[in-house]
């Protein structure tokens, strides 16, 4: 198939259309050049704007503009040069800044332009690059993937395309382009992987770009199932303003889908989603009890799963109970009833009598030094969530019932020290993280 039809499909595949206003990244490099002029052949109609990111890490890069100015002019295409300032991170290498001002530079033109997409250059040698890089830092499925033929507003459609043939197709048709020296540096990884470690390759197997290519493209579509297998277990988890829980049923399917599960309630959380940090959150399940530290968040190992509470996190605010009647407390993470005789036994229940409500029934968190009757006398309160095992991140989300300025139960671990004739009953809303997941058990408390 001529390379016009190729591009034109890969188009057509990630949603475009003829009339769109497309971007076109364009470096002056071969790769780029071939896909600019590829694009104008294979859809004539489409509107394309030339996007040309001068990064200045070299003296004479104005002449890489210049150059891609002159090529716009003979296309009769517009172009804009893209300028700004590389970041002073010293965490990353000038080539990772330049990617990160690159696309930084890309997203804002595209939307001054209205962009439908902004088209690269990347081909299947850059695709190979990628995976071997990938796989030498001993990536998983997702790494082996590659770059994506599309994802947002960025689209491939050289990924089936070697630099070799685009290279020929450009010089059949007189057409120059410009070599970045910086390619040439082998202290590099990307640099060394293109120039010593493929060719190698290429040499004892014909065809291994290519080879690198298609698996990048079969482990996608493996990745896309094990990313939808994980989003569906994923749609049932608890949150909560503060944080949110993996129940033990969740984490307990194939690992390959738990491991991206805790991954996405990671990220979720703003905390540090890597690898090894995974692997540490997912060693929680064969323990009792532990916490993770995980930058913004604290995972916490409780009865029913793991608890991922961000760091900072405010305990849900105090919730007025009615006299009589029902009220869902949703910050709580509760439904409590409150009526006179007996009530349909569900969920933990606390009695007392007429006259020891009259303060007014509050939830709200715990207090310093504060006691609770239990049956078996008086206790604080911090010893009963001890006792219960409640994670020290969790303490201050266990709902405490008040009266007045009084506690007198911890909803689901305490039960009263006598009988009466007004009852309150509280029963999970919904999930067992907005309750504290420990509410869950059945087992009474003291």
């Amino acid at each position: 198939m001529q390379l016009t039809a190729r591009v034109a499909g890969q188009m057509s595949r990630a949603g475009l259309e003829a009339e769109d206003v497309v971007g076109v990244a364009v470096s002056g490099g071969s790769d780029s050049t071939a896909l600019l002029m590829l694009l104008g052949q294979a859809l004539p109609r489409m509107s394309l704007h030339v996007l040309h990111v001068d990064h200045r890490l070299r003296e004479d890069s104005s002449h890489d503009a210049q150059r891609v100015r002159e090529l716009c002019e003979h296309l009769a295409l517009p172009c804009h040069v893209l300028q700004g300032r590389l970041s002073e991170s010293k965490r990353m290498s000038p080539q990772e800044r330049a990617r990160e001002l690159r696309y930084r530079l890309l997203d804002r033109a595209a939307a001054q332009l209205g962009c439908s997409a902004v088209a690269t250059g990347h081909t299947a040698d850059d695709q190979a690059e990628t995976v071997l890089a990938r796989l030498l830092r001993g990536c998983g499925t997702k790494g082996a993937a590659g770059i994506p033929r599309r994802r947002g507003l960025y689209v491939r459609p050289l990924l089936d395309c070697t630099r070799h043939e685009l290279r020929e197709w450009l010089s059949g048709r007189g057409v120059g382009w410009v070599d970045d020296p910086t390619n040439d540096v082998l202290r590099y990884e990307r640099t060394w992987i293109r120039r010593e470690v493929l060719p190698a390759m290429e040499a004892r197997r014909p065809g291994a770009a290519r080879a690198l290519a298609r698996h990048a493209g079969l482990a996608a579509l493996d990745e896309d199932y094990i990313q939808s297998a994980a989003a569906a277990v994923y749609a049932g988890t608890a949150r909560s303003p503060g944080g949110l829980l993996l129940s033990n049923d969740q984490l307990a399917g194939h690992p390959a889908v738990a491991s991206r599960v805790v991954r996405m309630a990671l990220t979720a959380s703003g905390a540090d989603a890597g690898g090894a940090r995974v692997d540490e959150v997912l060693s929680l399940r064969d323990r009792r009890t532990g916490v993770v530290r995980a930058g913004a968040a604290d995972v916490w190992r409780v009865g029913s799963g793991l608890a991922f509470v961000q760091a900072g996190a405010v305990s849900p605010v105090p919730a007025a109970l009615p006299d009589n009647g029902q009220s869902d407390v949703p910050g709580w993470g509760l439904r409590v009833r409150v009526g006179r005789g007996p009530l349909p036994v569900e969920g933990w229940a606390w009695t007392c009598n007429l006259d020891d409500v009259r303060g007014g029934l509050t939830l709200r968190s715990r207090r310093p030094g504060e006691r609770v009757p239990t049956r078996a006398g008086t206790r604080k309160v911090q010893d009963v969530l001890v006792d219960a095992r409640i994670p020290r991140g969790l303490r201050d989300s266990a709902a405490v019932l008040a009266v007045g300025d009084s506690a007198v139960a911890v909803v689901g671990l305490t039960a009263p020290p006598q009988s009466g004739d007004v009852v309150v009953q509280a029963n999970l809303l919904g999930s067992p993280l907005d309750a504290p997941a420990w509410l869950a058990s059945p087992a009474p408390g003291p």
